[in-house]
């Protein structure tokens, strides 16, 4: 016998199209949501969602085929043997579902279509279809669908109907990698109707234009195609050629780039369009690093008798940029002060000034360095170099003991919001060392409560030996409660089902809906953690919001700073004697707990280990650490925390050094201790050449600290100190390093070994 919910389920599904969905929650009491999917006596059809979440479709399905009968059990058979491409099994199923269970119809109805084109039964296919995009308009499957639906009117060989099924879509979403197909199979329809001109021309434009994309060669294929068909030469005019090289450019495809740009003849362009490529091929070799080309590319065009005198500025800045690269420091500092001083109306002075006083400060010529900061806050209040010349007078003053004149300086920065909370902080240091420590403590307790996890408020709080008071007090096992809010039973559902890819696209198509309001919203976020999607849950809540009335709920902290993977984290860290907070705080900022991570330069995995450098830690562990062992989070961890454990050893104990080697490597942290040696922990810290390496190690040592009072986490034997008193004047470095060039990413580690 059917319980009641069972039975209140079924009557809401025959009648949920005619019916608003809100309307029956309130007539009947009962939310068509979650358990009321599984009963909580249908334990096949438990196990299959435990399966289902693992993605393990054979085990799901053979669960759910012990099931009793019912709507949901057909949705979940037709949905596993839809992924195991069981066509025939997935359409008979989901025929039985896209009525019966409508809370997910369109579901059902999509993937029953994409069954029966596998079918080749492509006109069972469009009317359901037609009945998707009418029925579930703002559902996850309508772009999708559409596009389809152009796909099998191209197949039925249906070309006036499938030409304006592609152009339709094209024209909805004009963008991404659907729309250009959309647009390819566009002039496929044009030859299909007699009109190969149109199609080449489509072809055309497809190769001009999207050069970078896999859809460009797609489209040559055809273009060359075409031209055999109908006995006429596939050419392009040097024009052609020339824009297709800038979009390459554009796209930072250097390489294929010059290749386009060197089979060009200059004296076959437009003369407007000349200067633009010696331009344009010397970027180019600076970008490739082919310094004695460029330096010589460059030296031409800024040189007085250039024939591209528009061009004459920008090559001497760049030819100073590349002189700062290759440590002609000299000729550098005349070349941008050169500039300042001859065009001081140009939109380049200020930054050629900049990178002349960073020069001055890294080769120790302090005072030399303060006077162009200077004269680029003053001289030029509104660039966007002003606040950062303004920081780095602040910040030399302090070094060089003018501590009093460094406060003041650090105050104008303190409402930059860019700047506002470092600037606080080092206000108040400077105060402390000038003998006015009073003045210093309501500048402290503005940071305190702006920027509660902030890493200068975690070095106020050792300095007071004060605590954290808006950290509230959670277990690792803590669970953000699952909001019954209207609109989100559909995804509550899916995920109750253990469809976690199912319930993705549906949050997917909720964001695109809500727009704005979806961030920020607790319970949406609540829906990724439960899917133990910590990244997308915490990119739905900005860390400042833990500061407002937002941070009075648990559930922001535990989606800001998720226990995720906590089983493994604590066996790992247990083996190593790491700090399980420190190694919660390093997934934090590497991965956000996102196990299939991979950044630009190849690292993987949670803790973004270099395969190399896993390789040699694993050799060692007698385990391997193939690149796609690296997403599995066991062994990623395993071997991560192996990696940091031996940096702690190697900076013998210092978790500052351990951090920034992690995310820079050993050598630099080595090389920034030896000249930096005097320096205490928080300016050090400041003083870290690396913007990413700097703000990265501040970013995991407050982390940490949210971490251990989140979650009552004991501190193990590795330490940060904190700040020591200040002395009475700081030792300011003969030389420094010079601080990455912001227009130079390549001279910045952008991830860890």
């Amino acid at each position: 016998m059917e319980s009641k919910h069972v039975v209140i389920l079924k009557e809401l599904q025959m009648i949920c199209h005619k019916i608003p969905f809100l309307i029956l929650i309130l007539i009947c009491s009962v939310s068509v949501s979650r358990a009321s999917l599984i009963p909580p006596v249908d334990q096949s059809l438990l196990l299959s969602a435990e399966r289902l979440k693992k993605k393990e479709y054979s085990g799901a399905r053979f669960a759910a085929l012990q099931a009793r009968q019912s709507p949901t059990r057909d949705f979940v058979l037709g949905v596993t043997a839809y992924h195991l491409e069981k066509w025939d099994e997935a359409e008979r199923y989901l025929a039985n579902s896209e009525k019966s269970l409508a809370l997910l119809g369109d579901f059902a109805l999509y993937y029953r279509a994409i069954a029966l084109t596998k079918l080749s039964r492509h006109n069972e296919a469009l009317p359901l279809l037609q009945m998707l995009k009418k029925d579930y308009p703002e559902g996850p499957f309508v772009r999708s669908a559409a596009l389809l639906q152009a796909d099998i009117f191209f197949q039925l060989e249906d070309f006036p109907n499938a030409l304006l099924a592609y152009q339709t879509f094209f024209g909805d979403y004009s963008a991404g990698n659907d729309a250009l197909k959309a647009q390819l199979q566009s002039a496929l329809c044009r030859e299909k109707l007699g009109d190969p001109n149109g199609a080449m021309r489509d072809l055309r434009r497809l190769w001009q234009s999207y050069p970078a994309k896999s859809i460009a060669g797609q489209a040559e294929v055809q273009l060359e195609r075409l031209a055999k068909l109908t006995e006429s030469p596939l050419l392009f005019t040097e024009e052609e050629l020339y824009k297709r090289g800038c979009k390459l450019f554009e796209q930072r495809h250097y390489k294929d780039a010059a290749e386009v740009f060197s089979s060009l003849s200059p004296g076959s362009l437009p003369e407007n369009l000349r200067g633009e490529l010696a331009f344009k091929t010397a970027m180019i070799q600076y970008r490739l690093k082919k310094n004695v080309e460029a330096e010589q590319s460059f030296a031409r065009l800024a040189a007085p008798d250039s024939p591209y005198r528009q061009y004459r500025l920008e090559a001497s800045y760049w030819l100073a940029q590349l002189y700062d690269r290759i440590g002609k420091d000299e000729e550098a500092v005349t070349t941008f002060l050169a500039l300042a001083g001859t065009r001081p109306e140009s939109s380049l002075a200020d930054d050629a000034l900049f990178y002349a006083a960073l020069i001055k400060k890294h080769q120790g010529a302090h005072q030399e360095a303060l006077t162009l900061f200077r004269k680029i806050y003053s001289e030029y209040p509104a660039s966007s170099r002003a606040p950062r010349a303004l920081w780095e007078s602040a910040w030399s003053l302090y070094l060089s003991g003018n501590f009093t004149e460094a406060a003041n300086s650090f105050a104008l920065l303190a409402n930059d919001q860019t700047w506002r909370e470092r600037a606080l902080y080092w206000q108040g240091r400077s105060l402390e060392a000038a003998g006015s420590g009073n003045a210093a403590l309501p500048l402290y307790d503005r940071i305190q409560r702006e920027y509660p996890t902030g890493f200068y408020n975690l070095n106020i709080n050792r300095t007071f030996g004060s605590r954290n008071n808006r950290v509230p007090l959670l277990s690792t096992s803590f669970q953000v409660p699952l909001s019954a809010s209207f609109g989100m039973e559909r995804a509550q559902a899916l995920i109750d089902l253990g469809l976690y890819e199912e319930a993705g696209k549906e949050l997917a198509a909720l964001k695109r809906r809500k727009g704005t309001s979806f961030r920020g919203s607790l319970g949406h976020a609540g829906l990724y953690l439960a899917m133990n999607d910590y990244r997308s849950a915490m990119g739905l809540l900005h860390q400042d919001a833990l500061a407002t009335d937002i941070g009075n709920s648990p559930s922001a902290w535990a989606i800001l700073y998720p226990a995720g993977f906590h089983e493994i984290v604590s066996r790992h860290t247990s083996d190593t004697g790491l700090d399980q907070c420190l190694t919660f705080a390093l997934i934090r900022a590497e991965s956000n707990f996102l196990p299939t991570a991979r950044s630009p330069v190849g690292a993987l995995g949670l803790m973004q280990l270099m395969p190399a450098t896993a390789k040699g830690i694993a050799r060692g562990l007698g385990i391997d650490a193939s690149n796609p062992q690296l997403t599995n989070p066991e062994v990623n961890v395993r071997i991560g925390t192996r990696h940091l454990k031996d940096l702690i050893r190697r900076f013998n104990g210092n978790l500052v050094s351990a951090v920034a080697a992690y995310n820079a490597g050993a050598t630099p942290v080595l090389r920034w201790r030896k000249n930096f040696p005097s320096l205490r922990e928080d300016e050090f810290i400041e003083n870290i050449p690396y913007p990413e390496t700097r703000e990265y190690v501040k970013k995991v040592l407050a982390a940490m600290e949210v971490y251990r009072q989140l979650y009552g986490l004991e501190e193990v034997a590795a330490t940060v100190p904190p700040p020591a008193p200040i002395q009475e004047k700081a030792a300011l470095p003969a030389t420094m390093e010079l601080p990455t060039n912001e227009l130079l990413s390549e001279n910045d580690p952008s991830q860890p070994f």
